[in-house]
């Protein structure tokens, strides 16, 4: 999601709608930005706009009505694409960046190299998106332990790092250094790879003023 100082508001498809700016006033857009196609689910616009708390993530929250919500699926394939989305105060995006490319695929536990290099220029691509002063934070899949083989959408330490170190070089400072050795105490066994476990990691970074 992205937000600009006019208070509108664009959405990096996630696990959730973002219902806050939107119940504040703020024109919110929430854009699908998966590249394939099977990602888009088209049925779930007519549930946003009459039913918008089914997709809340808190059973006691009030109820949910979206003022300013505007939803299209975008594709992002060209740069100039990438050219019209503008400049942004903050972008973020949860659990859903590390599946644009290379969505379900596994391998074995060297580093996918080409698939790395994707992900790194969708990084240098989002960076460029965040105006002085802005942020960007995103929640993605870290891989904590493998034993056999993997999947190529999540992270290894060294691959994340790789990406902390492309956002530096485009001027977004990590907020908080990351906590390598924690990493292990809320890992859960990937449900769908055998002998690989994981966990969630936040990442929030800032363009200096």
């Amino acid at each position: 999601m992205t937000c600009r100082e006019s208070g509108s508001c664009r959405s990096a498809r996630g696990s959730r709608v973002p219902s806050g700016p939107s119940r504040w006033g703020a024109a919110v857009t929430a854009t699908d930005i998966y590249f394939e196609r099977r990602y888009w689910h088209p049925e779930h616009v007519v549930t946003l706009k009459v039913n918008p708390s089914r997709f809340s993530p808190y059973e006691a929250s009030p109820p949910v009505r979206f003022r300013n919500l505007n939803l299209r699926r975008n594709s992002l394939r060209s740069l100039l694409a990438w050219s019209r989305l503008g400049t942004w105060d903050a972008v973020y995006s949860i659990s859903s960046l590390e599946h644009v490319y290379g969505a379900q695929r596994r391998g074995g536990t060297r580093p996918a190299r080409r698939l790395l290099s994707q992900k790194l220029a969708l990084f240098r691509r989002i960076a460029a998106l965040v105006r002085p002063g802005g942020v960007l934070t995103f929640t993605t899949e870290l891989i904590t332990r493998i034993s056999g083989c993997r999947r190529l959408d999540f992270y290894t330490r060294e691959e994340l790092e790789r990406v902390i170190g492309v956002l530096a070089q485009a001027g977004l400072d990590l907020v908080q250094e990351v906590d390598w050795s924690a990493m292990n105490e809320q890992e859960r066994p990937t449900r769908d790879t055998p002998g690989q476990h994981h966990t969630a990691v936040a990442l929030t970074f800032a363009r200096a003023g």
